[in-house]
């Protein structure tokens, strides 16, 4: 890469450049230049979004330097799959927070945009319907073995529930647990009817 010119202290959009004022600056230039990286393998390496990387490249480069990194960009469908996850996964993250936060509207406008991008991505790479099928058959035969195996040690619900927690999946870590409570009370009352 070249010298950094003037047109590297601009703001980006109103705001400072995410990459301009990384301590890693030069490191980040010189491997997108390289050819090893794309903008997105750059952005989780560094902490900061594809899209920061991508104003910084577009704003803060010469044009040799913007050439030299455009030849590395992933092939057209592959990043339009990268694109669509990265959308699916700021979905799901807006998703969790705002269930979390207890903002049941935006959750489900989330949702319904992590849908959309998880169903382009299954129709870009020929998943059927048959095939998200089979699998939510197999996740609900799971779930069905779970509350099976928690009738008799509830225990195993308050574990699985400390997993999802710890996955961040609150709302199914409540549900286990509020499960493995009522069963332990269905169980209490049971053994004091019979004594």
């Amino acid at each position: 890469m070249t010298a950094h010119t003037s047109r590297d202290t601009r703001p980006v959009g109103g705001r400072a450049c995410n990459v301009c004022r990384h301590p890693q600056r030069a490191e980040i230039e010189r491997i997108l230049s390289s050819g090893t990286v794309t903008f997105r393998a750059a952005a989780r390496l560094y902490g900061m979004s594809r899209e920061s990387v991508r104003r910084h490249v577009d704003s803060h480069l010469d044009i040799a330097d913007r050439e030299a990194v455009r030849e590395v960009s992933p092939a057209p469908a592959l990043a339009l799959a990268a694109a669509l996850a990265d959308v699916a996964d700021h979905a799901a993250d807006t998703r969790r927070d705002a269930d979390a936060r207890g903002d049941d509207a935006l959750a489900l406008r989330a949702g319904r945009s992590e849908i959309v991008a998880r169903l382009a991505l299954a129709d870009r790479f020929g998943i059927t319907t048959a095939d998200a099928h089979a699998e939510l058959t197999e996740a609900n035969d799971l779930a069905g073995a779970v509350l099976f195996a928690m009738r008799d040690r509830p225990e195993v619900g308050d574990a699985l529930a400390d997993a999802l927690d710890a996955l961040g999946h609150t709302r199914g870590a409540r549900d286990l647990r509020r499960r493995a409570r009522t069963i332990r009370e269905t169980n209490t009352h049971a053994l004091e009817a019979t004594a």
